[in-house]
C-alpha cells in the first residue's frame, strides 16, 4: 500500500518539501504525517522547527479531506498536542489511523471519539509493552490494524533484527492472546477494518 506525505525538518526546507511531492490528482492511498516530541511539545523545542513540524498538521488533514483519503498520524510524545491540533482541524471529517500507537488507554478514548484505528505492531510482544497490552485489551476490535513499522520495531522473538510482514504473525497471536478469541479472527477483524478505512484496497 502506498503511502505520501511529508516529515518537515527545517522552516527553510518545509514548504519546498510539500510543493515537490503534493499532487492533487494522484491516486494516493493516505495522507502523511509525522509528529515527534522533539518539534510539537510546547515549551520543549530542542529545535527552532517546532512550529513548523506543529503547523504540518492543518496542512496534511487538509489534503485528506481535500481528496477524501485517510490522514496516517505518527504521534509520540505529543499526545494533548496532537489530539487538540487534531480537534481543531476536524480530523474526524478524513479518519485514518494512529500509526504505533504509544499513548495510554485513557487517551485512546478521545482518538477513538474522532472515528480512528489504532496501528499495532511488534510492540505488543515486548515484555515491557505493558500499556500497548493494555490499550489493546480496551480497544474495541473493530478499530484495531495490524502494522510493521519496518524495517524496525521486530515483534519478539525476532525483536532487534530487520522487521518485514513476515512477522506479523506475532502480532496477531499477541493480540489474540489479550482477546481471547483465536488468531484467524484476529486475522479476519483485522483485514476488514484495512478494507473499511482503505476501500481502494478492494481494486
Amino acid at each position: 500500500m502506498a503511502r505520501w506525505g511529508f516529515i518537515p525538518a527545517t522552516p527553510q526546507t518545509w514548504r519546498r518539501e510539500i510543493w515537490i511531492g503534493w499532487q492533487p490528482g494522484a491516486a494516493w492511498r493516505s495522507a502523511w504525517l509525522w509528529v515527534r516530541s522533539a518539534w510539537i511539545i510546547i515549551g520543549w523545542n530542542r529545535s527552532s522547527s517546532g512550529k513548523y513540524r506543529k503547523n504540518g498538521l492543518p496542512v496534511s488533514c487538509g489534503w485528506a479531506q481535500e481528496v477524501d483519503l485517510p490522514v496516517v498520524i505518527h504521534s509520540r510524545d505529543a499526545a494533548q498536542d496532537t489530539i487538540d491540533l487534531m480537534r481543531a482541524e476536524h480530523a474526524e471529517r478524513s479518519g485514518g489511523v494512529i500509526h504505533c500507537y504509544s499513548y495510554s488507554r485513557e487517551l485512546a478514548r478521545s482518538f477513538l471519539d474522532m472515528g480512528f484505528y489504532f496501528g499495532i505492531g511488534g510492540v505488543v510482544t515486548f515484555k515491557n509493552g505493558r500499556k500497548l497490552k493494555e490499550t489493546v485489551e480496551y480497544l474495541p476490535l473493530d478499530r484495531i490494524l495490524l502494522e510493521t513499522d519496518s524495517p524496525y520495531l521486530s515483534p519478539v522473538p525476532h525483536r532487534g533484527r530487520r522487521n518485514d510482514s513476515r512477522n506479523l504473525s506475532y502480532v496477531v497471536a499477541q493480540i489474540a492472546r489479550i482477546k481471547g478469541i483465536t488468531e484467524e479472527e484476529t486475522e479476519r477483524i483485522t483485514t476488514e477494518n484495512a478494507l473499511r478505512l482503505y476501500p481502494r484496497l478492494r481494486v
